[in-house]
């Protein structure tokens, strides 16, 4: 009897620890698309474009922008699987040891670790640094972007239907916009420890 009893014990210790692996590979997975997306979007976009004449991981990333729909596309479905995979491991832990109890705390609990470990806590750090953030993330993304590209491209039709539907044309023309007169002028005046008075009277 001894011997299927440890088999027991061997199998309930070898499916915990891949639940384990599971969930914290889903939370990572999660902050990895929090931290991404935050980097990506918070970058100064004419920065990037003039590194991207001579700095091949700011090309990279210059392309990756060029599509913004198709990069959050993949953003929010390696988000969406990783969040799903955190809740089924953690209804089902919860279940298996604490019964109803787990079942009923399990939605209350996940949400809250979330929040603190895979939204809030990478999207702070990728917003004090978008730089480092964005070129750390941007060849995982590229990745992502391969390995989801056709529910990428069905999600961003459907999306790109149900806005022409509310009579919005999706379009890539933000990312290119022009400073204004009053946006330049603020960037020289915040620039007032790099570039001379005479030099800002000049611009």
């Amino acid at each position: 009897l001894d011997r299927p009893f440890s088999c027991i014990l061997n199998q309930m210790e070898y499916s915990l620890s891949h639940a384990l692996i599971a969930l914290f590979l889903s939370f990572a997975l999660c902050a990895f698309c929090a931290a991404s997306e935050t980097g990506l979007f918070s970058l100064n976009r004419y920065r990037l474009r003039h590194r991207a004449k001579h700095d091949k991981r700011a090309r990279r990333l210059h392309r990756l922008l060029s599509h913004p729909d198709k990069i959050l596309g993949a953003i929010l479905i390696g988000n969406v699987f990783a969040t799903a995979v955190a809740s089924t491991v953690a209804h089902a832990l919860g279940v298996h040891y604490w019964g109803e109890i787990g079942a009923i705390a399990a939605p209350f609990v996940l949400p809250i670790a979330l929040l603190v470990f895979a939204e809030v806590s990478p999207k702070t750090m990728a917003a004090l640094k978008p730089e480092p953030t964005a070129y750390a993330t941007a060849w995982p993304l590229q990745l992502m972007l391969w390995l989801f590209y056709p529910i990428v491209w069905i999600v961003g039709s459907l999306s790109t239907l149900l806005l022409r539907l509310f009579g919005i044309v999706p379009s890539n023309r933000h990312s290119h916009d022009p400073l204004h007169l009053e946006e330049l002028n603020t960037i020289v005046n915040e620039a007032n420890a790099l570039i001379s008075p005479y030099h800002q009277d000049m611009l």
